[in-house]
């Protein structure tokens, strides 16, 4: 790989303010991945290259061959939007579930016990 890549794929990270870790997750992968390109021990795979294009907007005639701007020249109107509203959705949807499952827990937790009591209601009779 061109020192001119991998030096562009760290700069687009350290712009992003991201660390591997996140940067790997968002680009589908994982923050080895991302220190190996970043070290010129890998090339990009064809998923992180349209997954840099498509979140980050970035402009790959200019991340491959260095001609253009780094970013995409699109209208306002057509640039992406940050998934942030989605991904919140995806949580609350999960928290939602988690949600739901511990009230069913607790629910079978509650029957559980009223059982348990009846049962040493019956015993306490017997004992007495």
């Amino acid at each position: 790989m061109s020192v001119l890549v991998k030096e562009r794929f760290k700069s687009i990270r350290k712009e992003m303010r991201l660390n591997q870790e996140v940067f790997g997750f968002n680009l589908g992968t994982n923050q080895v991945s991302i220190t190996e390109i970043e070290h010129g021990r890998k090339n990009p795979s064809m998923d992180i290259l349209l997954n840099l294009h498509t979140k980050y907007n970035v402009n790959l005639n200019w991340f491959i061959a260095g001609s253009g701007s780094e970013k995409c020249e699109t209208p306002k109107e057509e640039q992406p939007k940050p998934d942030m509203e989605s991904n919140y959705k995806a949580l609350f949807d999960s928290k939602n579930e988690t949600i739901e499952a511990l009230k069913f827990v607790v629910e079978s937790q509650k029957k559980m016990i009223a059982s348990l009591e009846e049962q040493n209601i019956e015993l306490k009779s017997k004992i007495q």
